[in-house]
């Protein structure tokens, strides 16, 4: 069976190059209408369609003071993309790629279309240099103009990447502090870690097959346990008579301000206070992403998201994988295979993070996002990718 991600074939042809041409997107927009126009002597007609398609401006002013914002003429030329802008007053020209997706990227527009569509299809940029016969300065170039109009639109439609609903099972986990690393032992042993490495949490939606996800990198710091600060003068003798017989709950230090530090391990303090910020960042995700009425499935490993953290969110039903696992079929293992399942592609994802830098964590959390969301039906991806192209890049 041919690899759905790359659908081209790496027979050298008669002159020596891959045979690029063989990459679809299984008889969607590309297959059916781009590429035609990739033909010698179409040039115009795929001009034409970029234009219609809002991907390069239909019209352009002269940016000269004298001209005065004068419409510039579409002439052809002897350039990369056989046509340019000229003004008919004082014969300057400019790029038909002007203020467009296409700006500043050293390929002609087939490069540029079958590069996006490769993105989509998550082919390495490696790969991409080694079947397509393309220098790989320029595959990164689309790469990172696709990663960025990925990043522009989860951030614009937060509502598409909502999850759960009524009665949708919704698993909330950890990296790598909860069950992910136990139940898939295999995938993270050959795995480097990065020492920048910060815990990620996880929030998949059971129903859909692969499951859909969100992920989101905890930022706070787990809080040191809190210290009062109190003045001697009125209450020393208190605590002072009450250091014999709670010593360990009472540290007493009188500093040069005649104060004392009393760390009293959260016994007297709100539970809602002890709450760190970790835990707190961990319930707003949680509340922004997943619907109400849904049923939760935590455990009570996980650090910022546990079982016992998520008790007083009563817009949800929350279960603990640790009570599941008493109904689970003895010496099957049936729950914690299922959820292997379902953290498989999570797990990959967090991992790359692991092993990435700090800035590159972010981009592939929204590619990883944007890919599931627009881009797991290899028929439509590539429309979706210019569609959202056309959003983030318009024209004024």
């Amino acid at each position: 069976m041919t690899n759905s991600k790359i659908a081209t074939s790496t027979t050298p042809t008669s002159n020596g190059k891959c045979m690029i041409d063989k990459i679809g997107d299984s008889g969607g927009l590309f297959d059916l209408l781009v590429r035609p126009m990739f033909q010698q002597g179409h040039e115009g007609e795929l001009c034409s369609w970029l234009k219609e398609f809002s991907l390069i401006r239909t019209t352009l002013g002269c940016q000269q003071p004298e001209c005065q914002g004068k419409t510039l003429a579409w002439n052809t030329a002897r350039v990369i993309d056989r046509y340019t802008w000229v003004c008919p007053t004082c014969s300057k020209k400019q790029s038909i790629r002007e203020g467009s997706f296409f700006m500043g990227v050293k390929g002609d527009f087939r490069t540029c279309l079958q590069l996006i569509l490769a993105w989509c299809q998550d082919i390495p940029t490696d790969i991409a240099a080694n079947n397509f016969e393309i220098k790989e300065h320029v595959i990164k170039k689309v790469y990172e103009r696709c990663s960025q109009v990925a990043e522009f639109y989860v951030n614009s439609h937060p509502e598409d990447f909502k999850l759960g609903g009524s009665g949708c099972v919704v698993l909330v986990d950890e990296f790598p502090s909860g069950y992910m690393t136990d139940i898939t032992p295999d995938v993270t042993t050959t795995r480097k870690r990065n020492n920048n490495s910060q815990p990620i949490i996880c929030i998949a939606e059971a129903s859909h097959l692969p499951p859909r996800m969100w992920l989101h990198i905890i930022k706070a710091l787990p809080e040191p346990p809190k210290m009062k600060i109190i003045n001697n003068n009125n209450i020393i003798n208190n605590h002072i008579n009450n250091i014999s017989s709670n010593n360990n709950n009472s540290i007493i230090n009188n500093n040069n301000n005649n104060n004392t530090i009393i760390n009293n391990n959260n016994n007297n303090i709100d539970p809602q206070q002890q709450k760190s910020g970790m835990i707190e960042e961990a319930i707003k995700q949680i509340v922004n992403q997943v619907l109400p009425g849904s049923y939760i499935v935590a455990n009570s490993r996980a650090r910022c998201c546990n079982y016992e953290a998520l008790q007083d969110l009563k817009q949800y039903r929350v279960f603990s994988v640790e009570h599941l696992q008493k109904f689970d079929t003895p010496d099957t293992h049936k729950l914690l295979n299922n959820l292997a399942t379902i953290w498989q592609t999570g797990l990959g994802v967090c991992e790359e993070i692991q092993e990435s830098t700090r800035g590159a964590a972010k981009q592939i959390i929204t590619n990883h996002l944007w890919r599931q969301r627009y881009g797991s039906i290899p028929s439509v991806a590539f429309q979706n990718m210019l569609n959202h192209i056309v959003e983030c890049y318009r024209f004024t």
